[in-house]
């Protein structure tokens, strides 16, 4: 049978929000997904830009290729290729994990407050309540923030 094996399609210049979820559900439009691949630093999880996607038919891997190849995404245009079987590395698909958001932000808060980083954090806190302090004033309100 001709066209039965799984086909990988390459999708490159990936918009920001694009993610596993989303183009698993994009892409089933096409045929069944078998699976999704977004390309990660490892070092912080964000995403690189790229993602493969395996379907279950080659073919139908090759039409979706061929209707996705130069289209206009969230001001993005993407890039598709099919990848031949031969290069489909066996654990290509491996490292399909969850991305640790909460240990970021614990590690990011964890941050020591120096006196740069006080003074950056005033600064903005600063500009934030000049702004607020300008929207109420606007609206009729005299209040002074602290």
């Amino acid at each position: 049978m001709v066209g039965t094996e799984p086909g990988v399609i390459y999708i490159g210049h990936l918009p920001h929000g694009f993610y596993e979820k989303e183009l698993k559900g994009f892409f089933s439009q096409f045929g069944k997904v078998l699976k999704v691949r977004v390309a990660r630093s490892i070092k912080t999880f964000r995403p690189k830009g790229y993602a493969f996607v395996m379907f279950a038919n080659r073919e139908v891997a090759e039409i979706a290729c061929s209707a996705m190849d130069g289209y206009f995404m969230y001001s993005k245009i993407l890039v598709c290729k099919t990848v031949p079987p031969e290069k489909v590395h066996p654990k290509m698909f491996n490292r399909l994990v969850r991305i640790p958001w909460k240990r970021f932000e614990k590690a990011h808060r964890a941050l020591p407050l120096t006196k740069d980083r006080r003074k950056k954090l005033w600064r903005k806190q600063q500009r934030r309540n000049k702004k607020l302090e300008a929207e109420l004033k606007r609206n009729g309100v005299s209040y002074s923030l602290p």
